[in-house]
């Protein structure tokens, strides 16, 4: 047994804002200040599936698309569109996003899937929390489980 157990999850325990059976990808790994007092959010799905409404952090983000081709790491093997604000983005190549905080974003979801697309987010804040767009055009899509408040709201 060592000092630093505490740090190393071999799989995530159960995610409020993903229940079981609730979300469409195959989630790995989530790491939150939920599970680590002060731990940055970092989230791993294979295939992300789910579309949800456009949304603002309180906090910056970080987003990656990583295709699944050793040989070929630069080619996402499919086609994933991406709103940022009004602009919509299709992602061909494997990239990394930087969503400054308080930028709508999403939509994302994939339109294309030759080979599995990795997934990765990461919110330095920890917490899992997003104002979602109440705007009519963007009635279709899912509206996600509520977000918790943060500590002290």
């Amino acid at each position: 047994m060592g000092n630093h157990d505490q740090y190393f999850y071999y799989k995530t325990p159960e995610n409020p804002f993903h229940p079981p059976g609730s979300f469409a990808g195959n989630e790995m790994f989530i790491m939150n200040a939920d599970l680590v007092k002060g731990a940055p959010l970092f989230g791993v799905v294979w295939d992300e599936k789910e579309v949800f409404k456009p949304h603002t952090h309180p906090c910056d983000e970080v987003m990656a698309l990583v295709g699944s081709d050793p040989d070929n790491p630069e080619e996402l093997y499919g086609e994933v569109e991406f709103w940022m604000e009004d602009e919509k983005y299709l992602l061909t190549k494997s990239c990394m996003i930087y969503i400054p905080k308080g930028t709508q974003h999403a939509p994302m979801f994939p339109r294309r899937v030759d080979r599995p697309i990795l997934w990765c987010d990461s919110l330095p804040d920890g917490m899992m929390s997003a104002v979602y767009a109440t705007d009519p055009k963007w009635n279709r899509f899912k509206d996600p489980l509520p977000m918790p408040p943060k500590p002290g709201e």
